[in-house]
C-alpha cells in the first residue's frame, strides 16, 4: 500500500491551514482545507514492480465563493505539482459556509518485496 498522506498534507498546508478530515471538529477556523484518502488500490503488478492508484478528497472551506474559488485554484496547483489529476469537483453551501470538494487521483510506484 502506498502512503502519501504526509506529502499531501505538506503541499496543501502551503495554501491554507490543513486538517485530516476524520479529526476535524467545529473549533477549526475557516478558511481551511480538509482532506482524506478516498481510495488506495493496487492497480498494476509486474515481476518486480507494483503500482497503486491513490485518490484523495480535498475540501476547501470558506465564507465567500470568491475566497473558496481562489484557494481551490491554489490547492489544485499544488496537487498537480505532486502528480495528481482532478477527476471530480463540486460545490456545496449551507448558511454562510461554502465548500468546494475535489477528488484527485495519481498512480504511484510501490516497492515490491521479492
Amino acid at each position: 500500500m502506498l502512503d502519501v498522506k504526509p506529502e499531501v498534507f505538506e503541499s496543501l498546508n502551503t495554501v491554507l491551514p490543513t486538517y485530516y478530515e476524520l479529526f476535524v471538529d467545529s473549533n477549526v477556523s475557516i478558511p481551511c482545507i480538509t482532506y482524506f484518502e478516498y481510495n488506495n488500490v493496487q492497480n498494476e503488478t509486474g515481476d518486480t514492480m507494483v503500482y497503486s492508484e491513490v485518490t484523495y478528497c480535498v475540501k476547501v472551506w470558506g465564507h465567500s465563493i470568491k475566497d473558496v474559488s481562489e484557494y481551490s485554484v491554489q490547492a489544485d496547483a499544488v496537487m498537480r505539482e505532486n502528480g495528481y489529476r482532478r477527476i471530480s469537483s463540486t460545490e456545496l453551501a449551507e448558511n454562510d459556509l461554502i465548500c468546494k470538494t475535489t477528488l484527485y487521483r495519481a498512480l504511484g510506484l510501490e516497492t515490491k518485496e521479492i
